[in-house]
């Protein structure tokens, strides 16, 4: 089995957090759903 990597686990998780910051201020302050779901999967929006 392979090691998972250390790097490439810290980057992602450094891009879900950026994510998830970007999608709570579209919801929360600029108040846009539209724009939120057109973040998802083309089934959401």
């Amino acid at each position: 089995m392979k090691k998972p990597n250390r790097y490439l686990h810290a980057q992602r998780f450094e891009e879900a957090k950026a994510l998830a910051s970007h999608l709570m201020l579209l919801h929360y302050c600029d108040r846009d759903p539209d724009e939120v779901t057109s973040l998802f999967v083309p089934q959401f929006s």
